[in-house]
């Protein structure tokens, strides 16, 4: 599949005109899981639409199958007709539609953000106008429960020992060995309170992609 029309000069240069115009999503949603605060689909394209608008560029967001498999294609087009196209799987825990809708919405987010540029930010808009923010402060969560900055790092995450030793979390999470995988998380999480801190690493990644 490609990923870019065969220029994109007029989609770059209208794209770094609208990123220094685009702010921060303000972290509007709340997982209750991690007791930590995120940006929603909504508050990502609030953050982008006008500038993208401004300067002639449009987010397509659709889906398609590609070998038996939801995913997930976003396309920023240039009124030019130049294309940049990023394509990510959508995956659900359950078969529900509710769970799907889930998994498709954090999907639409993460994928929106990050093509244009879009990061979250603690900051609820207050402070953009020149009010005072009331500072809250927040015990952290443990590090090893922490949700990773992004889907990358938690797909990259290497196992450091076992019969996975050497693989990616990607890999094992969501490749042929995705049954064995879930039987062993279904063991960490009944002895959770005994794991280590590489076991709850790895837990915390497999809940936040709604593995478990």
């Amino acid at each position: 599949m490609s990923i870019q029309s065969e220029s994109i000069k007029e989609l770059a240069g209208a794209l770094a005109k609208a990123q220094s115009e685009i702010h921060g999503a303000s972290k509007d949603g709340k997982n209750t899981h991690f007791n930590a605060k995120y940006a929603t689909l909504a508050s990502t394209w609030e953050a982008c639409r006008e500038p993208l608008t401004k300067n002639n560029l449009a987010v397509i967001q659709t889906t398609s199958m590609v070998d038996n498999e939801l995913v997930l294609v976003t396309t920023l087009v240039h009124s030019s007709g130049e294309w940049v196209k990023g394509v990510m799987p959508v995956r659900s825990a359950r078969p529900d539609m509710q769970s799907l809708g889930s998994a498709l919405s954090y999907s639409r987010r993460y994928s929106l953000g990050s093509m244009v540029g879009v990061a979250a930010v603690d900051d609820d808009g207050e402070a953009s106008v020149g009010r005072d923010v009331p500072v809250e402060v927040k015990k952290e969560a443990p590090k090893a429960f922490a949700a990773p900055k992004d889907v990358q790092e938690r797909n990259a995450y290497k196992f450091n020992k076992g019969p996975w030793q050497g693989k990616t979390f990607s890999e094992i999470a969501f490749g042929e060995e995705a049954q064995q995988f879930k039987k062993y998380l279904k063991l960490m999480v009944e002895g959770e309170k005994d794991l280590s801190v590489d076991q709850k690493t790895i837990l915390g990644y497999a809940r936040d992609a709604r593995i478990v």
